[in-house]
């Protein structure tokens, strides 16, 4: 859902299959494919997923509707756009798939582009770099006017890897400062693992000693492990 909501993707209620692994617990997933209808960065397809009026792939009706699953939403959402999703993580993986399959991609396109009209590769990965800059700050501002949860950045502070990792709704964040934009009441769920040798002694700006931390945007400015080496 959030991929779909992140994209755009204009056949969001098409090319999806779904499966469920037939053992003790297996958990229902989709799969989607055919990723070429990207919108613009400042599509909102938020409201136009929001709209549907049947029961289709990625269900943010559903989703928007239901308290519990609307802040399990926003704060994936969050969480992405902080990590994989953030300008300097996509970006630095766009640019490494346009190296990696740059032949095969120009070979493509010479073999086309004499039959349809499609750009050329190097076109596609430029605007790839636009929509990966500007599509966060039109997606959260979009969430935010469906949910009615106003938005709230704040800063994150992750020590070196030699340290340990420090993780966002699972997801693991970069070393450094990293902003966070989330939304008022949609608690996000902060874990540090300390490397060996060394102690997590609290959290400044939340003031827990707890290993996991669970945070309101909207009660938070700036959040960061205080650690200290331990004794041999």
């Amino acid at each position: 859902a959030c991929l779909d909501l992140y994209t755009g993707r204009a056949d969001h209620d098409l090319n999806v299959r779904l499966y469920r692994p037939r053992i003790l617990g297996g958990r229902w997933r989709w799969v989607m494919y055919d990723m070429d209808l990207w919108a613009p960065a400042n599509e909102n397809s938020v409201e136009r997923m929001a709209s549907s009026t049947s029961a289709e792939t990625p269900y943010v009706p559903q989703y928007l509707q239901h308290p519990e699953l609307q802040a399990k939403l926003l704060g994936r959402m969050s969480a992405l756009l902080a990590t994989a999703l953030s300008p300097v993580q996509a970006s630095t993986l766009a640019d490494s798939l346009y190296g990696s399959h740059h032949t095969a991609l120009y070979a493509d396109y010479n073999r086309w582009k004499d039959e349809i009209a499609c750009p050329e590769p190097s076109i596609s990965h430029a605007a790839l770099h636009t929509f990966i800059v500007e599509r966060p700050a039109h997606l959260t501002e979009y969430l935010s006017a469906a949910t009615g949860r106003k938005l709230r950045k704040f800063i994150v502070e992750a020590p070196a890897t030699a340290y340990g990792t420090l993780m966002i709704e699972g997801l693991e964040l970069a070393p450094g400062e990293n902003e966070v934009i989330g939304f008022s009441g949609a608690v996000m769920r902060v874990e540090f693992a300390p490397a060996e040798g060394c102690e997590l002694m609290g959290w400044k700006g939340d003031g827990s000693t707890e290993q996991v931390v669970t945070i309101d945007p909207a009660r938070l400015r700036t959040l960061r492990p205080l650690l200290r080496m331990a004794l041999p």
